[in-house]
């Protein structure tokens, strides 16, 4: 077999260049360029926003449930180790829910909007926010503690 010559132009075909064209790029593929850079553009502002820029805003109040727990236990409707599980089960939905958004107390969010979310925490019975700070010192009172 014969050694042929690699650097002859026949067996390199890098080693030609072809002309570029006289015209150059028409002023339509430039509008295309364009159009296409902008949809690009547009779909990744999108997808950043919706995914990445805006978390999703959930408030609980918290606040809220700890009287009516409170005034429970006081009224004698729960003993310490029920107002503690009813407690615990609520930091644990709050906890759950603080994984996928942020989680504010309702005391620092001033307006209601169709994007905030709000947290629904155990059921309490109606009593529970139904408390008389004085007939609880009456009931002390009766029992033979003072009230200072």
């Amino acid at each position: 077999m014969e050694k042929q010559d690699l650097t002859t132009p026949q067996n390199n075909q890098k080693s030609k260049k072809s002309k570029p064209d006289s015209k150059g790029i028409s002023f339509f593929d430039y509008i295309k360029m364009i159009i296409i850079n902008i949809l690009i553009c547009c779909g990744v502002l999108f997808v950043y926003h919706k995914k990445f820029a805006t978390p999703e805003i959930a408030i609980v109040d918290l606040s809220g449930y700890i009287a009516g727990l409170r005034n429970l236990y006081l009224q004698g409707k729960i003993d310490d180790l029920e107002a503690k599980k009813k407690l615990d089960e609520a930091v644990s939905i709050i906890q759950n829910e603080a994984k996928k958004k942020v989680v504010l107390s309702s005391e620092v969010v001033f307006g209601k909007n169709n994007r905030v979310k709000v947290i629904a925490l155990p059921q309490l019975p109606p009593e529970a926010y139904k408390f008389d700070i004085n007939e609880y010192l009456k009931k002390l009172s009766s029992q033979g503690l003072k009230k200072e």
